[in-house]
């Protein structure tokens, strides 16, 4: 018997398509290395919608600022949001004068009633964690970032006894 010589070209087309397999899933596996990470943030935000000269964004702004420890502690910066420059979302679109980006990520944000004023939590993920029309609710806030796993992780891998307002 006789054996028949195995077809080269057969097996150069097979090892370079493993080889163009695998350079494939290498690209997928780093796109979404990278992109399932894309909207996390090292900080948290507090985001305060308000009318900046109204009395409570005023009281609001002496809270944040007896509270700069806590916040500066749990990796959390407060933003204070004029809510007459946001773009009108009854619009269904955003007009010329409000074009920014960040206006309207801002504008998605705030609640559909469009309160005066309003209070939200974003985590590091870039979820909306709670959202409070309560001026004192920062301080549930805290508390509530306080449970949260990545902030307990946090704690355990800093020296968890000393804070940054110990540190004063």
């Amino acid at each position: 018997m006789r054996r028949e010589k195995p077809d080269v070209r057969f097996s150069v087309l097979s090892t370079r398509l493993s080889i163009g397999y695998v350079f494939a899933v290498l690209i997928l596996s780093v796109w979404f290395a990278v992109n399932s990470h894309a909207n996390y943030s090292d900080r948290r935000q507090v985001i305060v919608f308000a009318t900046p000269d109204s009395d409570i964004a005023k009281g609001m702004q002496r809270t944040i600022d007896s509270m700069s420890c806590q916040l500066v502690d749990r990796d959390t910066d407060v933003r204070i949001v004029d809510v007459t420059e946001l773009p009108d979302r009854s619009l269904g679109s955003t007009d010329e004068q409000h074009s920014g980006e960040l206006l309207n990520t801002l504008a998605r944000l705030r609640s559909d009633t469009l309160p005066d004023f309003e209070l939200v939590l974003v985590g590091k993920d870039g979820t909306v964690k709670a959202r409070s029309t309560d001026p004192s609710a920062l301080a549930d806030f805290l508390d509530l970032i306080d449970t949260m796993p990545m902030r307990r992780a946090e704690v355990l891998s800093r020296d968890a006894d000393v804070s940054a307002c110990d540190r004063k």
